[in-house]
């Protein structure tokens, strides 16, 4: 009998995960360190090394700042540095500085960390009249800038000042590698910000929880059953069940150097396939070429798919089989049928094989 809050949760539109693009950020595991992207702001930011998007967020980060304070900080022949020393010994992260115009531009680059920092020490460092300068705290929310510091600092969102960059457009010509950079840059920043806010998948849990909670015991049971089935399929084999790793096991009497494998990850997840396997150890592959050549003449091998060999292990062969409902709830039987029909014969020759070489 199942349970009503199983059967409320399979009436309800449950939301899908959004697709998330992955980045030369996510690849380095570095795309949420504040001095990585200060110094990825910093790189745009300067005129020799980007002289073409330089312009760009330049006048993006100009144009934010004056919708929030009505000031005008378009930057002439700027330069960019980054954890400049303050008189106090801190570091400011991103320095913008136009000698031209003698005005600067102070950011406090902040991801995933809390405003701690000695702002004052920050702003004062700065060597400017009070007009002539701007402290911005980057942030991936918006905030409240504290008392003490609204009249030198604002807030801008990171995902703000990529905004008005899109806003603004790209120059006409940009080179290739050029908008992959740049298009990472807004992935990333974009992956930041939603990683860190609530989604449709958060809510729905919070709004279900007990729902859930009951599908997901749901889930353990399933797995539970499949598990067992697996450890009466080898009973009725004479070859015990061991697991490896979640959704993989071995039927194996841990003395031969081939044995069956079992992959069960694709009947979990909705597909409702059995992956078989025979597989070769370390001790094994090194006569593979001599097995497989045995095997060549196996009209129970010809139906089957073969992996190359890795240093450890060979899966000589393999293949998914497909469950109906019927299939499931024998699933030992069906196990036992299938090794014993499809793979028995194999695994047979394989051992003969190994023993004569």
């Amino acid at each position: 009998m199942y349970s009503q809050d199983l059967i409320d949760l399979l009436t309800l539109e449950i939301p899908v995960a959004p697709r998330r693009d992955a980045t030369f950020f996510d690849i380095t595991g570095q795309g949420h360190r504040e001095v990585v992207l200060s110094r990825v702001y910093a790189y745009y930011l300067n005129r020799r090394k980007n002289e073409i998007l330089h312009e760009v967020f330049i006048t993006a980060l100009a144009d934010l700042i004056a919708v929030h304070t009505n000031r005008d900080f378009n930057l002439t022949d700027s330069v960019v540095s980054t954890e400049r020393m303050t008189d106090k010994g801190n570091r400011i992260d991103l320095l913008l500085e136009s000698k031209t115009d003698g005005k600067a531009i102070i950011i406090e680059n902040k991801v995933y960390h809390l405003l701690n920092n000695d702002l004052h020490d920050y702003f004062n460092s700065v060597k400017l009249p009070a007009d002539n300068k701007i402290g911005i705290v980057l942030t991936l929310f918006p905030m409240t800038i504290p008392t003490s510091y609204r009249e030198q600092f604002i807030n801008i969102t990171h995902q703000e000042w990529m905004d008005f960059i899109k806003r603004r457009g790209l120059p006409a010509g940009l080179p290739a590698q050029q908008y992959v950079y740049l298009n990472d840059l807004f992935t990333n920043i974009s992956n930041l910000t939603q990683s860190a806010a609530m989604d449709e998948q958060a809510n729905f849990f919070f709004k279900h929880t007990d729902k859930v909670l009951t599908a997901i015991s749901t889930y353990d049971k399933a797995y539970e059953y499949v598990v067992q089935q697996l450890r009466v399929a080898g009973e009725k084999l004479g070859l015990p069940y061991k697991a490896n790793g979640e959704k993989w096991g071995y039927l194996w009497d841990g003395k031969a150097n081939a044995y069956y494998v079992i992959g069960f990850e694709r009947l979990l997840n909705g597909q409702r396939k059995l992956k078989f396997i025979i597989q070769m150890n370390k001790n094994g592959r090194g006569n593979y070429d001599q097995v497989k050549q045995a095997l060549d003449a196996n009209p129970h091998f010809a139906t089957m798919q073969t992996d190359p060999p890795t240093p450890q292990w060979v899966n000589i062969a393999w293949r998914y089989y497909d469950l109906t409902e019927d299939d499931i709830q024998h699933l030992s039987d069906f196990v036992v049928k299938n090794i014993q029909t499809d793979f028995e014969p194999i695994l047979k020759e394989i051992l003969i094989s190994l023993k004569n070489a």
